[in-house]
């Protein structure tokens, strides 16, 4: 099986003297028969050519070959092209208790023109872009805002397999056994998992706090599709309602 490390997604290989961007996640485009599938919506800009489009793609591929704002040619980084966007790199340490909001849309944290800029200045995905869910974090020195996309992809979406595993809810999947005494911690993994995931992994197997948000995961998407699905019964009534009315009228 090939590594997704290998992987140039199709629209690159089809264009390959075309740079293109890689903007933001706008949503999980969720697989309905196999959760386990579900892929990033991601917001793409082709610099060459000054065009925008959406693609559906793994999200593991944030993780372990591509980064937002960053230009890339036939999923290579294109180093004569840059970002638009103001980047700059610092460390800084943040801990649990510095976060203000756990759960907040990016809309309630950022001005519009700046969830815009983003977009590359297309507002064609706005309505998406604004309803990210965020981290709000407060370090005493400034603000940090962290997606909740971005934690996702460093911590439950760095491999094919560890994706699959939190969307399906199937911890039990990384691992064969796993032991925690307090003061040590081992792992047993079979031959599909890397000795880079098993440090995640052991955290999800035995720390409780670490198991929940990793269940929390494939959790949410049942959540979503409930939601989705009351939604649409809920709009089939006020369109049956609307039928009868007009039947009624016609009738009368």
């Amino acid at each position: 099986m090939k590594k997704s490390t290998s992987i140039i997604p199709e629209f690159m290989a089809k264009n390959k003297d075309d740079t293109f961007m890689f903007l933001m996640p706008l949503r999980l485009k969720i697989d309905y028969e196999d959760y386990g599938n579900s892929m990033f919506k991601v917001a793409v800009k082709n610099i060459t050519k000054n065009k925008f489009f959406d693609v559906h793609l793994s999200p593991e591929l944030f993780f372990t070959k591509f980064r937002f704002h960053q230009p890339y040619k036939n999923g290579k980084q294109d180093k004569k092209s840059k970002s638009n966007l103001l980047i700059t790199k610092k460390q800084i340490e943040l801990s649990q208790h510095q976060i203000i909001d756990k759960d907040i849309i990016l809309d309630k944290l950022i001005d519009e023109d700046k969830i815009v800029e983003l977009l590359g200045w297309k507002r064609a995905y706005l309505n998406d872009a604004r309803k990210t869910s965020c981290f709000k974090i407060d370090n005493r020195f400034e603000i940090v805002i962290i997606p909740h996309y971005a934690v996702a992809i460093y911590y439950y979406y760095r491999t094919t397999v560890m994706r699959e595993a939190a969307l399906r809810c199937k911890l039990d999947d990384l691992y064969i056994a796993v032991h925690n005494d307090g003061v040590q911690a081992s792992i047993t993994i079979p031959k599909y998992i890397t000795k880079e995931e098993a440090p995640f992994i052991c955290r999800f197997a035995t720390i409780e706090h670490a198991t929940r948000m990793f269940e929390r995961i494939g959790n949410f998407i049942n959540v979503y599709i409930d939601y989705t699905q009351k939604k649409l019964q809920d709009h089939q009534t006020i369109c049956q309602l609307k039928r009868n009315c007009l039947s009624m009228r016609i009738f009368l």
